[in-house]
């Protein structure tokens, strides 16, 4: 049999799953176009049909109050513009209102007594700093009394101008989940064609490590608004053609931050994609969270099959790594989006680094394979949470240490050398802005406070580690009592313990007492018995080690080197079947136990959220606001355009960092600002390409001084430097490349393995 009968075989065998990933892939392009191109129908109802309750008053610009037109002494009776009471069939819809406000205020959307039955949606926030707000919502039913309230709370002066309701495209949502979901279902039919029982042990722990999504909406965890901002702002920017994003206009009301810059964000443009098709906020971080889930598990099992070599080994340390405690209360509790994101990377890590140490010196061509698996993590690692690749980093340092005669050979030292370019190559895209600010731009994350370095009394308690049923929600509080859960899990501590008696008596092997060595020292970098305070205020490099914010992040890569210590574990027992079993049977039962403990924690927990649209979200939740310009008061910000010296400063057009001025100025200069925070990458330019310096002006707002006698058009935008887009481009070229590659490389080895097939059979 020639090569091209081979080709043609192959492609029949497979031509199922390849028309099954391309009418995904069409049905994907299609949604999206519909759903960014969609024109939406208004229903027909007029704002002077509004209803009140009182005081307010309907003029030629809308309906108007402010807090001197209320009474005084009258209690607490809710003051609110109300309506319009009209039926509206099932479907998704959108209520655009259009206001002036001086302090906050709020809206609902409401349909007599059945609100949470029929209609999916809850209250937005109108900020004083914007001039409208969108909110969708659906209806699951027809209603014949939708009611839109709008409440006013009593402060300053609050005007409605429009408020608009819209009748959008069906969203497909719902059909391509579906779609998708088969289509993975049949690329792991295929993909496991001769291995169902393993496909099926891989779906049961996905599975369980997803049920807490079933739950309905999502625990309101330590940084889930800033992660759904992240989400919410990529998709914002999406939609306006913007691709990559780095300064997200969203934020804080339209004043921008620089989340893409410091924070890699590329896994989360799935769930941006899903936005932008019409999934619901939490719908689509849930979703999320899926797909995080289906790739550790996958990743993990593949990297542990390639070092243990046997699939009952790498399902079971698979199964211990997905189901770690400290991994779960990451997911469903402390939201850190990041953290999870970054740790199913850390088996590619493992993998590479674990290959170095044990290969011949003389195949170079592994170590340049294995050499592409760690840049390969890496990048994973560095795109999802810069604090994670700083632990990973400095466990590698020490590694290379403790191996130094090995670390030292010829072929490892070049395999880390080669990583390292590979890796650099791959994250230009990322690195050049991320230094770039971070050298350049003054902003909260460079100044490093004393409290950084006082970070030792949050670390776990090492009894924490053995406390497996205690209590998964709280924060990093000194009370043992309103701690989180921080343990790596019963299954993992059982391991730890085990090869610790076997290190005792002497039955250990060297990768068991490596690898426990690691183990025990992670998870004592965890603790709050490392010296963090000392090393802080005593060594730079300390301070810098203290950046990780809270010790106990280390658990997270104690859990790579407590996985690998099982499989190892696994491998010494798997000589006595019957002891073999047993091990199995407590590190499965171990899992499960855990797993039911922490779906039921969560499911008792009564603090959930239901987001359904970005209008429920404070968009300034930034957590620490780690990004913000130094010295920036965000309270004190107002949304508004100021000037000096002008005749006239007035917006005429805005679309994100996009702005358009009607400048006039008088016989003097005059000056502008602007309500966005200056970050680097803004420019300023008038009709004439003329463009304008750029200055602080006050709270760190965009100033600029125009031209006396200047009448015309001044337009601002974030334009990313060239040498941005010159690392992009450099790192676009490696990722088609590798992708060129690995189709050749997986083609070849499809086309190996059938002719060894047609061979054998011959």
């Amino acid at each position: 049999m020639n090569l091209t009968q081979i080709i043609r075989t192959w492609a029949r065998k497979w031509q199922t799953i390849v028309a099954v990933e391309i009418i995904v892939i069409v049905s994907l392009a299609i949604a999206l176009a519909l759903q960014v191109n969609r024109k939406d129908s208004v229903v027909d109802v007029s704002l002077s049909d509004w209803q009140t309750t009182r005081y307010f008053i309907y003029d030629m610009d809308g309906w108007y109050i402010d807090e001197t037109m209320l009474e005084k002494d009258e209690g607490n009776k809710p003051v609110r513009l109300y309506g319009p009471y009209i039926p509206l069939s099932r479907g998704t819809y959108s209520v655009l209102i259009e206001y002036e406000c001086e302090y906050n205020q709020f809206c609902q959307i409401y349909a007599n007594d059945i609100k949470d039955t029929y209609i999916h949606g809850r209250a937005g926030e109108l900020s004083k700093n914007r001039k409208e707000m969108l909110y969708e919502f659906r209806l699951t039913e027809d209603i014949d009394n939708f009611e839109f309230i709008v409440d006013y709370n009593r402060s300053g002066y609050f005007r409605v101008k429009n408020i608009t309701i819209l009748h959008n495209c069906v969203g497909l949502q719902i059909f391509l989940t579906v779609i998708v979901f088969f289509s993975l279902i049949i690329d792991a039919f295929f993909l496991f064609e001769r291995k169902r029982k393993v496909f099926l042990e891989i779906s049961g722990i996905i599975l369980l490590v997803s049920l807490p999504l079933f739950v309905k909406g999502i625990c309101a965890g330590h940084d889930i608004d800033f992660h759904l901002m992240r989400i919410e702002s990529l998709a914002e920017e999406l939609r306006r053609g913007i691709f990559p994003v780095k300064v997200a206009s969203l934020w804080m009301d339209g004043y921008g931050y620089p989340v893409s810059v410091f924070y890699g964000d590329f896994l989360l443009y799935a769930a941006a994609a899903l936005r932008m098709i019409g999934f619901p906020v939490v719908m689509a971080y849930k979703t999320y969270i899926f797909m995080i889930n289906v790739g550790t598990v996958i990743i993990s099992y593949i990297c542990f099959k390639s070092i243990f070599k046997r699939d009952e080994i790498a399902v079971l340390t698979t199964l211990a790594y997905a189901t770690a405690g400290y991994r779960v209360v990451c997911l469903y509790v402390r939201s850190a989006v990041g953290e999870y994101s970054a740790m199913m990377f850390l088996p590619l890590i493992a993998l590479a680094v674990y290959q170095f140490y044990r290969l011949e010196s003389n195949d170079w061509k592994a170590y340049k394979r294995y050499a592409f698996v760690l840049a390969l993590g890496m990048t994973g690692v560095i795109n999802t949470h810069i604090l994670t690749t700083e632990m990973v980093v400095i466990t590698l340092v020490v590694i290379c240490a403790v191996f130094w005669k090995r670390t030292l050979k010829k072929y490892v030292l070049c395999g880390y050398m080669l990583a390292a370019i590979e890796t650099v190559v791959l994250n230009l895209f990322f690195l050049i802005p991320f230094l770039d600010y971070y050298k350049n731009v003054e902003v909260n994350v460079s100044f490093v406070g004393d409290y950084i370095c006082a970070i030792q009394a949050h670390g776990a308690y090492v009894g924490q580690y053995f406390f497996f049923f205690h209590n998964m929600f709280g924060q990093s509080e000194f009370k043992l009592s309103s701690r989180m859960n921080l343990t790596p899990g019963m299954a993992l501590m059982f391991a730890l313990i085990i090869a610790i008696t076997f290190c005792v008596n002497r039955k250990a092997t060297k990768e068991i007492k490596i690898f426990s060595a690691f183990s025990v020292f992670e998870l004592f970098m965890a603790s709050n018995l490392f010296p963090w305070n000392h090393l802080g205020l005593h060594y730079k490099w300390g301070r810098i080690l203290s950046q990780v914010q809270f010790p106990w992040r280390y658990i997270g890569i104690a859990i790579i080197f407590l996985s690998m210590l099982l499989g190892c574990i696994c491998k010494l027992l798997s000589t006595d079947r019957r002891e073999s079993e047993k091990f199995s049977v407590l590190i499965v039962s171990s899992c499960v136990v855990m797993m039911a403990f922490y779906i039921s924690n969560y499911s008792n927990e009564a603090w959930l959220i239901h987001y359904y649209d970005m209008a429920e979200i404070n968009t300034s939740a930034l957590v620490g606001g780690e990004y913000l310009r130094a010295g920036t008061d965000i309270n004190s910000l107002n949304g508004k355009i100021t000037q000096e010296n002008m005749k006239e400063a007035s917006l005429l057009f805005r679309d994100g960092a996009y702005m358009e001025l009607y400048c006039e100025t008088s016989e003097d200069e005059g000056v502008v600002e602007v309500p966005m925070l200056n970050y680097k990458g803004y420019r300023v330019w008038d009709e004439n390409r003329n463009e304008y310096e750029i200055r602080d002006g006050d709270n760190n707002v965009i100033q600029f001084s125009v031209p006396a006698e200047f009448t015309g058009k001044i337009m601002i935008d974030f334009i990313e430097p060239w040498y941005w887009r010159a690392g992009e481009s450099v790192s676009l070229v490696a990722i088609v490349y590798i992708c060129v590659l690995g189709v050749k490389s997986v083609l070849m080895i499809l086309i190996k393995k059938r002719c060894d097939k047609k061979s054998i059979s011959d």
